[in-house]
């Protein structure tokens, strides 16, 4: 291991032989960290795609039911309307 950088290599020669630098250590450093933080993710990764589903199945379906309320019963969205627009002026 040389003790010195040169520039952006990650190997060097000193004394007629090929060494590594600091460059080369970091990067290992890096990468193992890298490594250990994508073990530990795996099993978060697993239940992602049921989760993801659940959520998507819920945001739809609220999706939904907000269009359907809203084409079938408009005064129901003027009546919110109306109540959040008196609850903002109440409390100001």
């Amino acid at each position: 291991m040389s003790e010195n950088y040169d520039g952006q290599a990650f190997f060097t020669i000193e004394n007629g032989k090929r060494v590594a630098t600091p460059l080369l250590l970091v990067l290992a450093v890096v990468e193992l960290s890298d490594v250990v933080f994508a073990v530990d993710s795996i099993p978060a990764v697993r239940f992602l795609p049921v989760n993801a589903n659940c959520h998507a199945i819920h945001m739809c379906t609220s999706l939904a039911v907000s269009v359907y309320t809203t084409l079938m019963y408009p005064w129901v969205l003027m009546m919110v309307a109306g109540n959040c627009c008196c609850s903002t002026v109440t409390v100001l």
